[in-house]
């Protein structure tokens, strides 16, 4: 049966591939290649196209959240596991589909190495009300996650909403180590 199965997929596939129109549904937005050379953005409707020469691929364009995995941070007065969040907007969908290659990916990357660089600096008192006081002025730490983070992907196409921390807590690291232990060849 799964040979039958591949076999619908490629008739279906290529169905697909022949007819000269694609809709684009209304939360969706969509690119158009020519031979594999992005032409325009297209927006939802009825979109008119040369079959097997042109190829209109689509993606959702609304808010959307990404959960990023648990990471450890080592802070000021301690090591902390934390789990962040990120909403965000597609905005250009011509800069999603042609400027990163796995922008998802890309996104929770930047997000990762912002959140570990801007967090290392305080502590977890800091951490935990999601605020510092520099010089006699309050930060709202996610506010600047966020605009950090927006500066860093702005050339992907996509409109950060927030940046939020969603788990925060210390934890204790066990480093085992024994000098005596040698690999010999």
């Amino acid at each position: 049966m799964g040979g039958l199965d591949k076999l619908i997929d490629f008739l279906l596939n290529q169905l697909h591939s022949l007819l000269p129109f694609r809709f684009i549904y209304q939360n969706h937005n969509g690119v158009k290649y020519r031979a594999g050379r992005f032409i325009k953005v297209c927006k939802p409707g009825f979109r008119w196209k040369i079959p097997w020469i042109e190829e209109i691929l689509t993606e959702y364009v609304t808010d959307t959240t990404l959960l990023l995995p648990t990471q450890t941070i080592p802070c000021k007065d301690s090591e902390l596991v934390i789990r962040g969040c990120v909403g965000y907007k597609i905005t250009d969908v011509g800069d999603y589909f042609n400027n990163v290659s796995d922008t998802k990916s890309a996104i929770s990357d930047n997000a990762y190495k912002i959140i570990r660089h801007t967090l290392s600096d305080l502590n977890y008192e800091e951490i935990k009300k999601s605020e510092f006081i520099q010089e006699d002025v309050a930060y709202d730490i996610e506010i600047i996650l966020k605009s950090l983070l927006q500066e860093e992907i702005k050339h992907y196409g996509v409109t950060i909403n927030f940046v939020s921390l969603v788990e925060i807590s210390k934890t204790r690291s066990y480093k085992i180590w024994n000098e005596n232990i040698r690999l010999e060849s």
